[in-house]
């Protein structure tokens, strides 16, 4: 029999099945690593059949223990999914064997404020939404190109948020705030000795900022600029002519 749940609140009196298996664990898996993932993201990312992929999502946003909420997309919507519950860390970490300290438990208070905080824009879309979906796509891409061809290389580390953010010295008085999105690390097998591991920092842009302005109509840019030892990624997402 099919669960008969509403889809904008939580009836986990509706639901026929309450046992949290490998799959739903999984999805609280990649939520920690992604913070927010839509519908279609998360599918590519947790392995296995999608339908059942789905009744889990279902189950778990019903018992309280994923987030979500509606992102509009033309005529369509979808989902959008996070952790803002600590009972979902604790449940993986009781199931699965891992390092507790590895997990973002402060990620989960931090999206608990931020949703508490954040009004809808004129769309009714959540402003940070579609940035945050920008730096889960990318991170989705270089996981699962690693994943396909881990000989190549290997995603070794991923951080993103406060805990990379720091300032910087401009000149005897000037302080710079120095916040990149994400900061990730790959490891190349095949390389020589001294040169398989190469340090990446991330920004994603939806060229919302006016300094960007000169980007015109582009679809999707990507600049790499070799900064000494690091490497920094800026992605640029516009809308026309180049």
């Amino acid at each position: 029999m099919q669960d008969r749940s509403p889809r904008f609140r939580r009836a986990p009196q509706n639901l026929n099945c309450h046992r949290i298996g490998d799959r739903a664990l999984e999805i609280i898996s990649a939520l920690d690593r992604f913070s927010y993932l839509n519908t279609a993201l998360l599918l590519h990312i947790v392995p296995g059949n999608r339908k059942v992929t789905q009744r889990h999502l279902h189950r778990l946003y019903h018992l309280g223990l994923i987030s979500r909420l509606s992102r509009q997309g033309g005529t369509t919507s979808e989902f959008v999914y996070f952790l803002d519950n600590p009972s979902a860390l604790e449940l993986f970490a009781d199931q699965k064997p891992c390092d507790r300290t590895t997990l973002h438990w402060d990620r989960i208070k931090r999206n608990r404020q931020r949703m508490q905080r954040q009004q809808p824009s004129s769309g009714g879309h959540l402003l940070f939404i579609e940035h945050e979906l920008m730096i889960s796509r990318f991170h989705a891409l270089v996981e699962l190109a690693c994943l396909a061809a881990p000989q190549l290389a290997q995603l070794q580390s991923w951080r993103q948020g406060p805990e990379i953010w720091s300032t910087t010295n401009r000149g005897n008085t000037a302080r710079m705030p120095h916040r990149p999105d994400a900061f990730f690390t790959l490891f190349f097998p095949s390389a020589p000795e001294g040169k398989r591991h190469s340090n990446f920092f991330y920004e994603a842009d939806r060229n919302t900022c006016p300094n960007h302005g000169w980007l015109g109509n582009s679809l999707l840019i990507v600049n790499i600029s070799i900064l000494g030892s690091f490497n920094w990624i800026t992605e640029f997402e516009g809308s026309a002519r180049c």
